[in-house]
């Protein structure tokens, strides 16, 4: 990153009121295998579990717990597990990658192949996308969300600090029917990096009921 673009960031982020994630949070049936992947896959410390009610009536309280696994940051991803007949069983989430998905940011490219490498020797499907500005795997954790693990390429932020003045005009273009794809915005100095078949992609951003 040039020197440049990390002060127009600074800056920027400097003046911004809401300072990150504090918690993202997902209703689950099954905390063990929650923690399982969380924790010891993907390596997120399980860092703080919450018994917890509210109230439901006269002297009548719903009771669950809350789990919190600890990103970089600081911030968390939040499961929360009524007890048993408190409360019927959470919603289906969005089906597909383009209704609901988290991203969770990882450091490096090679991060990402590090962890696709991880969810195939657990046996579990993968797709991994490069979308230019980010480069993408995607998997699904034991409640059926789809779970993004992107990096930054090296570099980027120059492009961030370029769109960042441009974000509205763009806006406006497109939906003003200008369709055309615009989120290739580096050089690959000749190593691209793997991408997933549409088969693969499919197989983990559609559910097969949905296809």
């Amino acid at each position: 990153m040039s020197e440049a673009a990390a002060k127009v960031l600074e800056e920027k982020r400097a003046k911004n009121a809401i300072r990150g994630l504090h918690h993202f949070a997902i209703g689950t049936t099954d905390m063990l295998k929650t923690k399982a992947f969380y924790t010891d896959l993907v390596g997120l410390p399980h860092s703080q579990t919450w018994r917890e009610e509210f109230p439901d009536g006269p002297n009548r309280s719903k009771k669950y717990m809350h789990c919190f696994f600890e990103l970089g940051d600081g911030s968390a991803l939040a499961f929360f597990q009524f007890a048993d007949g408190h409360r019927p069983p959470p919603g289906k989430l969005p089906a597909t990658v383009f209704e609901h998905h988290i991203a969770l940011k990882m450091n490096s490219t090679r991060e990402v192949l590090e962890m696709r490498e991880k969810l195939t020797q657990a046996n579990l499907a993968s797709a991994l996308m490069d979308h230019g500005y980010c480069y993408s795997l995607y998997t699904r954790d034991p409640n059926g969300m789809l779970v993004e693990f992107a990096a930054d390429p090296e570099g980027i932020e120059d492009v961030f600090v370029q769109k960042a003045n441009t974000a509205s005009d763009e806006l406006a273009q497109w939906l003003g029917g200008d369709l055309t794809p615009a989120n290739m915005h580096r050089s690959y100095d000749g190593n691209k990096l793997p991408v997933s078949s549409i088969d693969e992609i499919n197989a983990v951003s559609v559910p097969p009921v949905h296809r």
